[in-house]
């Protein structure tokens, strides 16, 4: 008795949001009216979680290949295994490990941080005015971890590695 042929199992499309939308999970705010035109009901909800399920590897794809050595803001909130290292800089008072490391990595309702990041730094509140911290890169957060494709590896040069000086 012959076989029944296999059914070829297609790959579900990519599905498609607002444009405005997708440069919020990008950049980790919203569009100027010079940069994506858009109504001023547009941001009645932000895009969360759930509008990064839909569009993650289509955004990551082509924020890696504009991109190399980094991420956009919604796979620091989301995605991240950790924040990002202080290699130098004023430092910082009571911070306790746990701080440093993401939570709720399974919600799917939202993130939760215990402290608030922006691409993997925490945005700190007390700290001294003038003062600054020094942050590793983002390319060297990432080949830490082994996140790096070999592409991307390809890609990027040794100014990719410095350390990051944020100011307040």
């Amino acid at each position: 008795m012959p076989r029944k042929p296999r059914q070829i199992k297609r790959r579900k499309p990519d599905y498609e949001i607002e444009t405005h939308y997708v440069f919020f999970l990008s950049h980790g705010r919203e569009p100027s009216q010079e940069e994506i035109p858009h109504d001023e009901f547009s941001f009645l909800s932000y895009p969360g979680f759930k509008h990064w399920l839909i569009c993650r590897y289509k955004l990551l794809r082509e924020w890696i290949k504009h991109f190399p050595g980094s991420r956009p803001w919604a796979w620091w909130q989301y995605d991240s295994p950790g924040l990002r290292k202080q290699v130098g800089g004023q430092r910082l008072k009571n911070m306790k490990k746990e701080y440093w490391q993401i939570s709720s990595k399974g919600n799917t309702d939202g993130f939760e941080t215990k402290i608030q990041s922006s691409f993997g730094i925490p945005e700190i509140l007390d700290l001294d005015k003038g003062k600054n911290l020094i942050f590793e890169s983002q390319a060297a957060f990432l080949a830490r971890y082994g996140l790096l494709s070999k592409s991307e590896q390809k890609r990027l040069k040794p100014a990719d590695f410095r350390p990051e000086l944020t100011k307040k």
